[in-house]
């Protein structure tokens, strides 16, 4: 799927995807992690497609069956950071800040995924009029203090 979306081939890509999710959801449950992941993989596909409304269909079912699987940080991370980037996409910032903060909650100071979470926050804020929020975001996510120039 990847190769063929490396490819160009977005819709064949996306129908394997969609077949390896089925594939794994017969060989080892619709709720089991394997299949979680790959379903957050097909929502990863469809919104790199621009296919806003599959992607979010796709992810609101991964969110709901990762809600029963005990999750590392780092997976809840990836779960988060999707759910955050399909509000933004959708233009609804305010969605996109609530679940960010809930990332930034997930991560530790030092982890790098910090970066693109504040670049995102300081979008959505920035979208929202919220200036001192976009410029403290901005700031934390080139690593700097948010007073610093």
């Amino acid at each position: 799927s990847g190769l063929r979306a490396a490819a160009g081939d977005m819709p064949a890509a996306i129908a394997q995807m969609r077949a390896s999710v089925a594939a794994h959801a017969a060989a080892f449950g619709a709720e089991d992690a394997n299949t979680v992941w790959q379903r957050l993989n097909l929502a990863t596909l469809l919104r790199n497609a621009e296919r806003w409304d599959e992607a979010r269909v796709e992810l609101d079912r991964t969110l709901a069956d990762a809600s029963r699987l005990r999750l590392t940080g780092a997976g809840q991370a990836r779960l988060l950071s999707m759910d955050a980037l399909l509000h933004a996409d959708a233009g609804r910032h305010a969605d996109a800040l609530k679940t960010l903060d809930a990332l930034l909650r997930w991560l530790g100071p030092d982890r790098p995924e910090r970066v693109r979470a504040e670049r995102l926050r300081a979008q959505s804020a920035f979208a929202l009029g919220r200036l001192d929020l976009a410029l403290q975001a901005a700031a934390a996510a080139a690593g700097q203090p948010a007073g610093a120039r």
